[in-house]
């Protein structure tokens, strides 16, 4: 894909508040998330991938902006908001919960088919965020995604 993390969401229709936001929120209520593909694993029950949402263990500052932005969005998701997951490349892979740059993102979106709470020793008690099986091919006319 050719266009930067911030521009694809600007292309989507779905423009960040900032170049560090972890979301956004499209005109249409549909809530859009930046996730990292090495922080996905498989569920046991389902099979379904699911994607780390939150790391409040090693990264709990309610200061970040960021991190009143992804509280927000998953509680619009959780409300019943449809919720969509963006992979993100990270240039760090398996550096959980640290400070990173996107070396790219993926030309595929995930919609959320439900958010659990899960609980490890190394990162705490955090939200991921179930993909549906199917992911939705980002369209080269960008903003006929949501039609």
């Amino acid at each position: 894909m050719s266009l930067t993390s911030n521009d694809l969401f600007k292309a989507i229709g779905s423009p960040l508040k900032s170049a560090y936001s972890w979301g956004a929120i499209h005109s249409n209520g549909n809530v859009i998330l930046r996730v990292w593909q090495d922080e996905a694993k498989r569920d046991k029950e389902s099979g379904q991938y699911m994607y780390r949402l939150t790391c409040y263990k090693k990264q709990d500052n309610p200061n970040l902006f960021q991190y009143k932005e992804r509280k927000d969005h998953i509680s619009l998701i959780r409300a019943g908001a449809p919720g969509f997951m963006i992979i993100h490349i990270s240039d760090k892979p398996k550096e959980i919960c640290g400070s990173r740059t996107i070396k790219q993102c993926d030309n595929k979106i995930l919609e959320i088919d439900r958010i659990i709470k899960i609980e490890d020793d190394e990162t705490g008690n955090n939200f991921w965020g179930l993909a549906k099986r199917t992911p939705i091919d980002i369209p080269t006319d960008y903003s006929t995604l949501w039609t």
